[in-house]
C-alpha cells in the first residue's frame, strides 16, 4: 500500500503517531502536579545527576523538586568515584572542572533563590585552573547567599581561605570542616554547631584559642556538639611518622629535665617549655568549653596524652554517649617529677612509679561504644588489650575494631612478641558476638624506619572464633601458613584487605616488578583472589596491597577501575560517619 505524505515530505502516519504521543504526554503532565511532594522526592532520589538536569529543564511538574535535588548537596572534587558515590542514593551534585565551578558560582550569585536550596557544600579538592582569588570570592560573595547551609567542608590550603571566613558563614551552619582559621571578630548572631572537624591544626595554643572562640560564638556548644575531630598537621608534628626524635622520650623524669633540657626562668615556667615540644596539656581545652554532654564521635590524631588527663576527660566528656572513638598517632607520656636521680632499670620504674594508663582509666565510662580505632603508643608497656577487656567487662560490645600494634626493643623488657599478640587476640575475641569489621596490623619501629611485623599463626588462628566478621584487614605475609583455613572460618566475609607487598607470595610471584606498573601488578596477583573466591563463597572484594579485585557471585574475578580505593577503605577501616 502506498504511503501517504504530508507537507514537507513527512509521513502522515508518523505525524499522527507523534501527535498522539504528544497528547498522551500532555495529559500525563497535567496529572503530575497532583502527585504528593513525597512521591516526587522519592522519584528524583533514584535519578542520576545528568537525568536530574534534564528533568528540571523539560518538566514543569518536577522542576522545583529536581532543582532542590541538584542544589541540595554540592561536591567539588577531582578523580573518579566509587560505586556507592556513583549511585543515586546518598550522593551530591559533583563538580570536577573549573568551568563547572565558575558556572555554579555565577548561577548562585545571579539567582539568589538557588542559594537557598543548598544544604551542604563539600569542597574536597578545587579543580585545576581555579585561582586563589576565586576561592576568596566564593567565601566572601557567594557563601553568605547560602542562607540554609548546614554543612561546610573546605579541604584546601589555609592561605586560600580568607581570615574573616567566619564572618560570612550562615547562622544555620551545623558542620564545619576546614583548616584552622582565627575568629577575628565577634559576631552579632551565633552558630548552631553540631559537628566540628579540624584536620590540619599546627599549634596547640592556636587550637585551644580557636575552640574557646568557637564556643563563645555558638549556642550551647556543650549540649549540641555531637562530633569532634582534631588532627594535627603531620608535616608540623614534633614526632617523626611514629617514633620520638632523638633526645625525646615517652618517659620524662626530673633528672632528665635537670640534665638534658634548658631551664626556663620562673616567669615562663610552663609544661610546654619544661618538656620542650611535647604538648602534654592537650586536653586543657575542655576546661574552657565546658563539659560535652552529647558527644557521639571523638577523633584525635597527632597528640600527646598523660595518664592524669583521664580525670579531665572523664569530668568534661559524657563518655557514656560516645559511639565512635579514634586515637591515631597518639603517644602517652609518663611525667615523673619525683624521680630526681638517674634510672637505668626501666622495668623497676614501670613497677614502682608508672601511673595507670590513660585508656584503662576511662574504659569503665563507656556504655554505647561501637566503633574503635587505635594507633596508640606507650613507654615500655601496652595497655590496649587491657582496655578492650575492660570495655567488655563494662558491657560494651564493639562492632568495628581497627588496631595498630606497635613494637620496639624497649617492649622486650616486659613481655615477648608472642605474649603481646596473644593478649591482643584475647581482647578482640571478647567482642566476638557483635564484631563484623576487624583491621589488625603490627609494625616494628627501628631507629630510622618501621616495618610490618608478622603476627604469629597461633594467635591468628584464634580469631576464627569471631564468626560474624564481614570485613577483614590484615598483613598478607602473616597469612602465608594459615590464611586459607582462617579465612574459611568467616562464613560472612565480604571484604578482604591483604596489606604489604609480601601479600602476593614469594618474590618470584609477588609484587616485585622491575618497573612499577599497575596492570602488571594486577596480572601478577590475580591468582590470589581467584583461589580465595573459589574457597570463600560470600567474598566480593579483595585487595592485594594496592590491587583491588571484584569477585562477583555470577562472573569471573576482575580488577576494579580507578576510584574504588576510598570506597573500599570505608568498608575495611573504622572511620567517622560521613567522613
Amino acid at each position: 500500500m502506498a504511503k501517504k505524505w504530508g507537507k514537507g515530505g513527512q509521513n502522515v502516519g508518523t505525524l499522527d503517531h507523534c501527535g498522539m504521543r504528544m497528547c498522551a504526554v500532555s495529559e500525563e503532565q497535567q496529572g503530575m502536579p497532583a502527585l504528593p511532594l513525597e512521591v516526587k522526592t522519592e522519584i528524583v532520589r533514584h535519578l542520576s545527576q545528568h537525568d536530574l538536569v534534564g528533568l528540571a529543564s523539560v518538566s514543569r511538574a518536577f522542576h522545583g523538586t529536581a532543582l532542590a535535588a541538584i542544589y541540595r548537596e554540592v561536591v567539588v572534587e577531582v578523580g573518579e568515584r566509587g560505586p556507592v558515590e556513583r549511585s543515586a542514593v546518598g550522593r551530591g551534585t559533583v563538580i570536577r572542572s573549573a568551568a563547572s565551578w565558575r558556572r555554579f558560582v555565577g548561577v548562585v550569585r545571579e539567582r539568589r533563590t538557588r542559594g537557598e536550596l543548598v544544604r551542604a557544600v563539600r569542597i574536597l579538592c578545587l579543580p585545576v585552573g581555579v585561582k586563589r582569588c576565586e576561592s576568596h570570592y566564593f567565601v566572601q560573595e557567594v557563601l553568605p547567599l547560602l542562607t540554609q547551609l548546614r554543612e561546610f567542608r573546605y579541604h584546601i590550603r589555609a592561605d586560600w581561605i580568607p581570615d574573616d571566613v567566619y564572618a560570612h558563614l550562615p547562622q544555620q551552619i551545623a558542620l564545619i570542616d576546614m583548616p584552622l582559621k582565627p575568629i577575628v571578630a565577634a559576631r552579632k548572631q551565633k552558630f548552631l554547631i553540631q559537628e566540628l572537624l579540624c584536620k590540619t591544626y599546627v599549634c596547640k595554643g592556636a587550637l585551644h584559642q580557636y575552640l574557646r572562640d568557637i564556643s563563645a560564638c555558638s549556642w550551647e556548644l556543650r549540649q549540641n556538639l555531637t562530633k569532634l575531630q582534631l588532627h594535627r598537621d603531620g608535616m608540623s608534628h614534633s614526632f617523626t611518622p611514629r617514633a620520638v626524635n632523638v633526645g625525646q622520650s615517652l618517659v620524662v623524669t626530673q633528672y632528665m629535665i635537670d640534665n638534658n633540657l634548658p631551664q626556663p626562668d620562673g616567669a615562663i615556667r610552663d609544661f610546654a617549655v619544661i618538656y620542650g615540644d611535647l604538648d602534654t596539656n592537650f586536653w586543657d581545652f575542655l576546661k574552657d568549653i565546658g563539659p560535652l554532654e552529647n558527644l557521639r564521635e571523638l577523633d584525635i590524631s597527632g597528640a600527646d596524652f598523660r595518664p592524669s588527663d583521664a580525670v579531665t576527660v572523664r569530668n568534661n566528656i559524657a563518655l557514656r554517649h560516645v559511639e565512635t572513638l579514634s586515637f591515631t598517632n597518639v603517644n602517652e607520656i609518663q611525667v615523673l617529677p619525683e624521680i630526681s636521680y638517674e634510672v637505668s632499670d626501666m622495668r623497676w620504674l614501670l613497677d614502682t612509679h608508672f601511673r595507670q594508663g590513660f585508656l584503662p582509666s576511662i574504659a569503665r565510662e563507656f556504655r554505647n561504644l561501637r566503633r574503635l580505632r587505635l594507633d596508640y603508643k606507650e613507654a615500655v608497656r601496652d595497655s590496649t588489650p587491657e582496655f578492650l577487656k575492660e570495655l567488655a567487662g563494662a558491657g560494651v560490645r564493639l562492632v568495628e575494631i581497627d588496631l595498630m600494634i606497635r613494637w620496639d626493643k624497649s617492649r622486650a623488657l616486659t613481655e615477648t612478641w608472642e605474649s603481646t599478640t596473644e593478649r591482643y587476640v584475647q581482647g578482640i575475641t571478647a567482642h566476638r558476638a557483635t564484631l563484623n569489621k576487624l583491621s589488625l596490623l603490627a609494625k616494628e619501629e627501628l631507629n630510622y624506619f618501621e616495618l610490618h611485623k608478622n603476627i604469629p599463626a597461633a594467635s591468628l588462628s584464634k580469631l576464627a572464633r569471631c564468626e560474624n566478621i564481614q570485613s577483614l584487614r590484615i598483613y598478607g605475609d602473616s597469612l602465608q601458613n594459615c590464611g586459607g583455613d582462617l579465612l574459611e572460618a568467616f562464613p560472612r566475609l565480604k571484604y578482604l584487605d591483604l596489606c604489604g607487598r609480601e601479600a602476593a607470595g614469594p618474590p618470584h610471584l609477588g609484587l616485585y616488578p622491575a618497573r612499577e606498573a599497575k596492570l602488571d601488578n594486577w596480572y601478577r596477583t590475580i591468582h590470589i583472589p581467584v583461589r580465595l573466591a573459589e574457597r570463600i563463597t560470600p567474598l566480593r572484594f579483595v585487595r592485594i596491597n594496592t590491587c583491588l579485585f571484584e569477585c562477583p557471585a555470577d562472573g569471573p574475578v576482575s580488577p576494579c577501575p580507578q576510584g574504588f580505593d576510598r570506597w573500599f577503605e570505608r568498608r575495611t577501616r573504622v572511620s567517622m560517619a560521613d567522613d
